[in-house]
């Protein structure tokens, strides 16, 4: 299917470009699982390096996140439930633990949100970076 084919399209996309093979990996990899259901490769646990691992959960968090016309999008807490129901069969617990922990803190600070109505930060003299 175009679903299950796309990681592979990707890569071919890619190769007109030259990139590190980390980056070429986690492009390839993203939809592997650790019990080895994912696809292209089927691999399992080790062999999905920790790029791909960190993109298949926010890859995971996106998707159930934003509205589809099939469904309606999950709530964050919703999300963070399905993603710690998922860690360790088919996510890297590591990485489900970091981003329900930057989306608890998200989360908190979104509550804040009208206290902080009208607040400007500072302007910052930062430098440029350029890529």
């Amino acid at each position: 299917t175009i679903i299950e084919d796309h990681p592979t399209i990707g890569i071919s996309i890619l190769s007109a470009v030259e990139l590190p093979e980390e980056v070429v990996r986690f492009v390839q990899d993203h939809h592997e699982r650790l019990d080895g259901s994912g696809y292209p490769r089927g691999l399992r646990e080790d062999e999905v390096s920790i790029q791909a691992r960190i993109a298949a959960v926010a890859d995971m968090y996106d998707a159930v996140t934003s509205e589809r016309p099939y469904r309606s999008p999950m709530t964050p807490g919703e999300a963070v439930d399905l993603l710690r129901s998922e860690s360790g069969r088919f996510l890297d617990p590591r990485v489900v633990v970091a981003i329900a922990a930057v989306v608890d803190e998200w989360e908190e600070r979104r509550k804040l949100e009208p206290a902080l109505r009208g607040f400007k930060l500072p302007d910052l003299d930062l430098p440029k970076v350029t890529v």
